[in-house]
């Protein structure tokens, strides 16, 4: 089974968005808070030598911010603050795991703001109307502090969440939330086994090559390009033009004046018709290939942030008593940053990756390395036989070929090689697995059902947790 996320649009009257705008303030001031306190016994700790060495304490305490001074605090319900803290250690530890980078930091009272609720938080009813649709009410807060029936439009069904997550952005509000699909899905190894016992040519047939550009965000191996329709690319023309003349506007005004942040929200509801766009194109091209007949599609393994980094600025040398920079093709290297993330392809592959998951289809991601240079035929690689941004032509067989096609083809035919690999390391470490376990045959492992000391499992767990 996997989790299924879910967002729908929420629609509160004036005095449940002025209530649920304080209870996000509050949650705001516990995770700040706990910033803050981590920050000074931190400092404090590094500063006194009678401390070294001394542990801080790391926990979801938050009573002790409760004091004359935040008598406001008492006026959202514990659990909500409670949510909040929890939210911030484990936030904490995943930094410490290694899962995310840098520890928790101060959340700003501008953008997105959230708050988390739990069971107890809120009741979620659903009903049958004339029509035999299914109707959902949704009841927010507790007996002492309650905000109501929260209206919200769904666009299809679900099951009951264990708990759910209230934001705001550009003063529109949402309700979000994950609940278990119920369906059964063969994991990543169970599929890589599975394709293995394939023929190449059955490999080749179910398999999709997916090549990403800027010019065609993507083209598929089977000759099939998704792109942003004409209406779509108006939009963005439209949209940036806008977003241009509203940025010379606000330049001129006051800041932080009324019309400053009325400027401000108009740009950025303009960033958001765009994101929506493009999040659009994504969903739509993801679900056509999964729908498709392929069970295999093969992409590029993309460094995308490293792709899209600025250019460093260089300092000429040559002139001592004037500060006089090189040129760095920094405007080029700017408009061509737009254009790759303007075309979707880190939000391509995720889309692709968990609609893959559960429609028990595998993604393969391979190296990238001179994709757009290589010959599908005969697998030679030239710099010259890239000669325009559409046109590929080999030098040693004399194929000719859109070059997005030929690099979709030379993926998949590294895809399934990819297969095999992944098929040949996923036996190795289970043949690993299987010697650790022979390896306690007769010994107190297996007189005490595997129940050893630390020491004893040190081996095999580290092969089990290190695959």
């Amino acid at each position: 089974m996997s989790q299924c996320g879910i967002k729908f649009r929420a629609y509160p009257n004036n005095d449940q968005k002025l209530t649920l705008s304080q209870w996000m303030g509050c949650s705001r001031f516990i995770y700040n808070a706990k910033c803050d306190e981590f920050n000074y016994h931190t400092k404090f700790r590094n500063h006194s030598l009678q401390l070294t060495g001394e542990l801080i304490p790391i926990d979801q305490a938050y009573s002790q911010f409760k004091t004359e001074d935040t008598l406001w605090l008492k006026l959202c319900p514990s659990q909500i603050l409670r949510n909040s803290a929890y939210r911030w250690n484990e936030a904490y530890w995943n930094y410490r795991n290694g899962i995310t980078k840098g520890l928790p930091k101060h959340k700003k009272k501008s953008g997105k703001q959230s708050i988390w609720l739990t069971s107890e938080l809120f009741k979620l009813e659903s009903s049958q109307n004339d029509k035999g649709e299914t109707c959902y009410k949704l009841f927010i807060g507790t007996k002492r502090n309650s905000i109501g029936c929260l209206e919200f439009h769904t666009t299809r069904e679900f099951k009951q969440p264990n708990s759910i997550t209230i934001s705001k952005k550009n003063y529109k509000y949402y309700v979000s939330f994950n609940y278990e699909d119920g369906n059964k899905h063969f994991s990543y190894e169970e599929l890589v086994q599975q394709f293995n016992e394939f023929s190449d040519n059955e490999l080749e047939q179910i398999s999709e090559g997916l090549d990403r550009g800027v010019v065609i965000p993507l083209q598929s191996s089977s000759n099939i390009a998704f792109d942003f329709s004409l209406q779509q690319k108006k939009s963005f023309h439209k949209i940036d033009h806008q977003i241009k003349k509203l940025q010379k506007k606000l330049a001129r005004q006051k800041i932080d004046s009324k019309r400053y942040f009325k400027t401000k929200l108009k740009i950025a509801l303009l960033h958001e018709k765009a994101a929506n766009i493009r999040r659009d194109f994504s969903h739509k091209s993801s679900r056509t290939l999964v729908d498709s007949d392929k069970q295999i599609f093969v992409l590029e393994d993309l460094k995308i942030a490293n792709m899209t980094k600025a250019v460093e600025s260089k300092l000429d040398e040559s002139s001592k008593d004037i500060k006089k920079y090189l040129r760095n093709g920094k405007a080029a290297k700017s408009g061509l940053n737009k254009a790759i993330l303007g075309s979707c392809w880190g939000m391509l592959g995720e889309f692709l990756g968990y609609k893959g998951i559960r429609a028990n289809k595998l993604i393969v991601k391979v190296n990238a390395r001179n994709t757009s240079q290589e010959c599908a035929k005969c697998s030679h690689t030239q710099a010259e036989n890239r000669i325009t941004q559409d046109k590929f032509v080999c030098m040693n067989c004399g194929n000719e070929e859109n070059a997005d096609l030929n690099a979709a083809k030379v993926i998949r035919s590294r895809g399934i090689k990819k297969v095999r690999e992944l098929a040949k390391e996923i036996k190795s470490r289970k043949s690993q697995v299987v010697k650790s376990e022979l390896v306690s045959v007769g010994t107190r492992k297996r007189a005490h059902r595997g129940k050893v000391n630390q020491v004893q499992a040190k081996e095999s767990e580290f092969v089990a947790q290190n695959p």
